[in-house]
């Protein structure tokens, strides 16, 4: 198993993240709880966060730039999230809506309600021992849709949620993207196992899925 530490890490808010990785190798995270075991199959995959709530990797041919400029393919893993809403546009505050959050179940459910979402039927499914759901979201493209304001420019969002600590996120669908999110009960909490698919970039939803179904979690 390859050692990794914070040194390493090329991303200033990744923690102990590894940067590029080798195909086949078996690594481990240091600091996401819980630990993650995982392996990526070809070359060109990068580790760009291991915090204590966030794990995340980008498959070969898009970069860390674009995760969050939305332009690149990604896998993120996230000890524990909830639906939210936004209650400022400005900055894109947010507030958690814990209810809609309870299980697995209940935040699916809380997806297929929302107007400006397509949402596939939830299907049951257990990674490494933890059972949940996974369902796939598209926005709508003629939807009235929330937005948020980021440096001056409006951004539509639709499905958003939230970390619950010790994960720190808001991610929501944007135009041009699929969605494909792992809900597992763990902890009392909701896992999230989340996969963006960006039209425009290199990459699909079977390979990322292919990484998310091999995860092994510490018990």
């Amino acid at each position: 198993m390859k050692p990794t530490g914070p040194a390493l890490c090329p991303n200033v808010e990744g923690g102990s993240c590894l940067g590029d990785l080798f195909a086949g190798t078996e690594y481990a995270t240091q600091v996401f709880h819980p630990q993650l075991t995982y392996s990526v199959p070809i070359a060109g995959w990068s580790n760009y966060e291991d915090t204590p709530g966030n794990f995340l990797l980008v498959p070969p041919q898009n970069d860390l730039p674009g995760v969050n400029a939305g332009t690149s393919d990604f896998l993120g893993v996230y000890t524990a999230i909830s639906p939210s809403r936004i209650v400022e546009p400005e900055g894109c505050s947010t507030e958690l809506l814990p209810d809609a959050g309870a299980s697995p179940e209940a935040m699916a459910s809380w997806f297929q309600q929302q107007p400006d979402l397509d949402a596939t039927q939830p299907a049951p499914v257990q990674i490494d021992g933890l059972q949940g759901v996974v369902i796939d979201l598209r926005s709508k493209p003629a939807a009235d849709q929330s937005f948020c304001i980021i440096d001056g420019k409006q951004i539509d969002v639709a499905g958003l949620f939230s970390g619950v600590p010790p994960s720190s996120l808001d991610h929501a669908v944007i135009p041009g993207m699929t969605m494909r999110l792992y809900l597992l009960a763990f902890g009392g909490k909701v896992l999230g196992i989340e996969l963006d698919d960006i039209d425009s970039a290199p990459g699909d939803l079977a390979q990322l899925s292919s990484v998310a179904t091999s995860l092994k979690f510490a018990s």
